[in-house]
């Protein structure tokens, strides 16, 4: 983390338009730590002119995302982008997981450029491991607004040019973004009126010398490929031990991308996505060695998801979707009829036969159910990634509809419109938003479904509509 990051806002954001609403990119001007900002916050000066601090995992929250780090002089030596030719690659490297030695720059890669239906990794520091983003084409892309060509700005918060604008209060064009110094993109050429035309500080060592009265659109951008400000990799010695229950649930591709220098990769690792297996060692280098049952593979430690622990009297809840347990018991105990008058019930854990089971007793509301809620949520991305149905948008609406994530629904529905009717596992995102009370998600969904039928778009929705409500 460096002063001069470009950032949008993150995961964690709450901070209304603070920003200037979605989208505008501003530059981290300042690092926690020196007694006058707290550590794990930064601060920002956005392109609009206005300045605060923010979370950069300040108690495990965080509010921005890095849009671009090429201002920090961020290059990978020897690195050319496969898209454009960009030699060396700067700022954020983008590494395809299905191709032989692929590598593309930031603008290719929100450009498009490549197959979208490829995964990717996403390589911050040269030399660096790649950290999975999945497949464009999970993803809805958002406009970047503030200094791009076209911009109209004045003086900014470390404007030191004297008069050179024509006056304080004096408005220019940007016409292009630049170098400073040798730092690419952080600097900003500007033209004021018709006879003067200057480049100044945009990003360069956290210096900002401009502010947008008007900003600019910029480029198009992956919000969830982005890294997190601050975000911290631990080493697989610190974050897991020998003994724990782990699960790997990337996709095969992914996983074989990431093997490379990391114990290799034969085709039958692939059986073990969204199986859970033990910790078996950990070598000196972080490789993670997993044993299930009597077979044991290495897997890079990035890819290697820790299960929640559970002990025998830990109070826990039981999904109530039938269909999704049915699924999740296949390998872990199986099902029959009689465990339905569990579902939707609070138990207490017995671990004594080494499977979680439950037995039925009195509770608290502080029963830690988001534990088992992960837990099964962790097993059921690997079956859907095993069924080869995680990029499906249909299942991820149903799946978001559950999971009561209302923006994912909004973007998915944005992108996949046509998508509204999908069933996975016999139900659609509404009915799914219904039977576990979702209000605000059934709300939008029947909205959406009304202005698809007047548009001639659907039918299923609106029998399922009319019968639920």
């Amino acid at each position: 983390m460096e002063v001069g990051l470009r950032v949008v806002r993150g995961p964690d954001w709450m901070w209304g338009d603070q920003d200037g609403g979605e989208g505008n990119v501003g530059t981290v001007v300042h690092l926690g730590g020196d007694g006058n900002v707290p550590d794990d916050t930064v601060l920002v000066y956005w392109d609009t002119g206005k300045q605060a601090n923010y979370r950069a995992g300040y108690s495990g929250k965080y509010d921005l995302r890095v849009f671009d780090s090429a201002q920090t002089g961020l290059k990978h030596i020897h690195v050319t982008c496969d898209g454009c030719k960009e030699v060396p690659l700067i700022g954020t490297r983008w590494k395809c997981a299905d191709c032989q030695n692929y590598d593309l720059c930031s603008t290719c890669f929100v450009s498009d450029v490549h197959d979208k239906h490829h995964a990717f990794l996403r390589i911050e520091q040269p030399q660096g491991n790649g950290i999975p983003v999945g497949k464009r084409t999970n993803f809805v892309k958002r406009q970047s607004k503030g200094f791009f060509p076209g911009a109209k700005v004045s003086r900014g918060r470390d404007w030191k040019w004297a008069e050179q604008d024509g006056g304080n209060g004096r408005i220019g064009t940007l016409s292009e973004i630049t170098a400073w110094n040798g730092v690419d993109r952080s600097g900003a050429k500007i033209v004021w009126g018709m006879l003067r035309n200057n480049t100044y500080r945009a990003g360069h060592q956290g210096s900002v010398d401009l502010k947008c009265t008007t900003p600019a659109n910029g480029p198009s951008y992956y919000r969830e490929c982005l890294a997190k400000v601050g975000e911290k990799r631990q080493r697989a010695a610190n974050r897991l031990k020998i003994g724990e229950r782990v699960s790997v649930c990337l996709e095969a591709e992914v996983l074989k991308a990431m093997s490379q220098g990391h114990g290799g990769w034969i085709d039958s690792m692939a059986q073990c996505v969204g199986k859970i297996g033990k910790i078996s060692k950990i070598d000196d280098d972080g490789d993670v060695q997993i044993s299930y049952g009597l077979q044991s593979w290495v897997f890079h430690p990035d890819v290697v998801t820790k299960m929640p622990s559970f002990q025998s009297g830990d109070q826990v809840r039981v999904f109530n979707d039938k269909q999704l347990v049915q699924n999740l018991q296949q390998g872990h105990g199986g099902w029959n009829e009689s465990m339905e008058v569990a579902l939707g019930k609070q138990a207490l854990e017995d671990m004594s036969g080494g499977e979680a089971t439950s037995r039925r007793g009195e509770t608290t509301p502080e029963s830690p159910a988001k534990e088992l809620h992960d837990l099964l949520q962790a097993l059921l991305m690997g079956a859907v990634l095993k069924g080869g149905s995680a990029g499906d948008p249909g299942d991820r609406l149903v799946n978001a509809s559950s999971s009561g994530n209302l923006q994912d629904v909004r973007e998915i529905l944005e992108a996949n419109p046509d998508k509204i009717d999908h069933k996975r596992a016999g139900k659609t995102a509404l009915h799914v938003a219904c039977h576990q009370g979702r209000a605000e998600i059934a709300k939008y969904l029947t909205s959406k479904g009304r202005q698809q039928r007047h548009q001639g778009r659907t039918g299923l929705f609106c029998n399922a509509s009319r019968s639920l409500w």
